[in-house]
C-alpha cells in the first residue's frame, strides 16, 4: 500500500507554502488556509515538491485574482430575496427655450394753480379858493383794478422696456422600479435565495477552486 502526500503534510514540512497566495482584502486568510487544509487533507496534491507547490500556488491565485475578487462583489452585494425586479431608469432632457418680452407704462399728471386779486381806490384831489378858506374838491379820481392768473402745469411720463429670455440647462430625473411584479411567488423567490446562498460563500468558492487544482481527485 503506497502512501500518499496531503496538503497537509506540505504545509508542515513548509509553513510558507500559502505565503504568495492572493486572497481578495476582506477574506481571513487564515481562516482560508485552515478550512483548505481540512478539507483536502485526504487528497493526494498534485505536485510533491514543497517549494515548486509554494511557487505554482502563488501564480495560479494571481491568474485567479480577478474571479476571486468578482466572486467577493457577487457574494456581498445587497439584495432583497423577495425582489424579482430591482431597475433604475434615468432620464435626462436638456432644454434651450427662448423667448422675448416686452412692457410699455406712461404716466401723465395735470397740475394747475389758479388765483385773482383786485384792488379798489378812490383818490380825491381838493384845493381852496382865493375867498373861502374851506377846502372844496377839485379832482376825484376812482380806481377799480382786477387781476387773476392762472397756471397748469403738465408733467407725462414714458417707460418703454425690452428683453429677450432663455430657459436652458438639463433635467435629470431618476426613477427606481422594484418588488415582487407576480411573477414568481414569494416562497418560490426564498427558497431559491436559500439554495444559491452557500454558492455564494467567498472561501468554500477559493476552496473548490484550489482543489480542483492541485489535488488528484478520486471518484
Amino acid at each position: 500500500m503506497s502512501s500518499t502526500l496531503s496538503i497537509l503534510g506540505l504545509y508542515n514540512y513548509n509553513k510558507d507554502l500559502f505565503k504568495d497566495m492572493y486572497v481578495p482584502e476582506g477574506v481571513d486568510k487564515d481562516v482560508l488556509i485552515n478550512n483548505l487544509l481540512q478539507e483536502s487533507s485526504e487528497l493526494e496534491v498534485l505536485y510533491s515538491e514543497p517549494s515548486f507547490m509554494q511557487f505554482m500556488i502563488g501564480e495560479w491565485s494571481k491568474k485567479m485574482k480577478p474571479t476571486f475578487d468578482k466572486m467577493l462583489e457577487i457574494s456581498t452585494a445587497e439584495y432583497n430575496p423577495l425582489y424579482n425586479v430591482d431597475a433604475w431608469e434615468t432620464l435626462t432632457e436638456n432644454r434651450d427655450l427662448h423667448g422675448t418680452s416686452s412692457n410699455t407704462s406712461s404716466n401723465t399728471a395735470n397740475t394747475s394753480r389758479s388765483g385773482s386779486d383786485t384792488e379798489d381806490g378812490t383818490n380825491t384831489n381838493k384845493v381852496t379858493g382865493f375867498n373861502n378858506n374851506n377846502f372844496t374838491n377839485a379832482e376825484q379820481e376812482t380806481s377799480d383794478i382786477k387781476r387773476s392768473n392762472e397756471e397748469v402745469v403738465a408733467n407725462k411720463e414714458s417707460v418703454n422696456s425690452e428683453g429677450t429670455n432663455r430657459d436652458y440647462g438639463t433635467i435629470t430625473t431618476t426613477n427606481r422600479r422594484y418588488g415582487n411584479i407576480g411573477v414568481t411567488k414569494s416562497t418560490d423567490l426564498l427558497r431559491d435565495a436559500m439554495l444559491l446562498t452557500p454558492e455564494l460563500n467567498i472561501y468554500k468558492f477559493i476552496i473548490d477552486s484550489f482543489i480542483q487544482k492541485f489535488c488528484l481527485l478520486i471518484y
